[in-house]
């Protein structure tokens, strides 16, 4: 049994999982992933220049959070969600339904709080 290689192009983004998982093109590597990626790096991140470069303890392949420049961007917070700058300091999101259930929170408290500034006036 040979398994070639499929481009990026050729691969099948299944949503759903509907391809079971003894199917051949889960076997053959043609289902697309649904998440990106994730590298776990325990970096040490050094904005104020207290550690030698030199000496391999400063990861500077970390990626930086946008919304807090000094600290490493969340593992949840990959920039694909709109309005994600990587601003999650206390660490709520530890999981992507996690992220997801917040995200649910936000909006409709925010709705509320439209219709509340809305009805103020009133």
């Amino acid at each position: 049994e040979t398994t070639e290689e499929v481009s990026e192009s050729n691969k099948i983004y299944d949503p759903l999982n509907l391809y079971p998982s003894d199917s051949e093109e889960r076997k053959n590597g043609m289902i697309k992933s649904i998440e990106p990626e994730v590298v776990v790096a325990n970096a040490v991140v050094d904005p104020l220049g207290l550690y030698d470069s030199d000496s391999g303890e400063v990861d500077s392949g970390a990626i930086m959070s946008q919304a807090l420049p000094f600290a490493t961007r969340p593992l949840m917070l990959t920039g694909e969600l709109p309005g994600d700058a990587g601003f999650d300091p206390l660490g709520f999101a530890k999981s992507r339904e996690d992220l997801m259930n917040y995200r649910e929170a936000e909006i409709k408290h925010a709705r509320l709080a439209m219709l509340a500034a809305a009805g103020w006036p009133l």
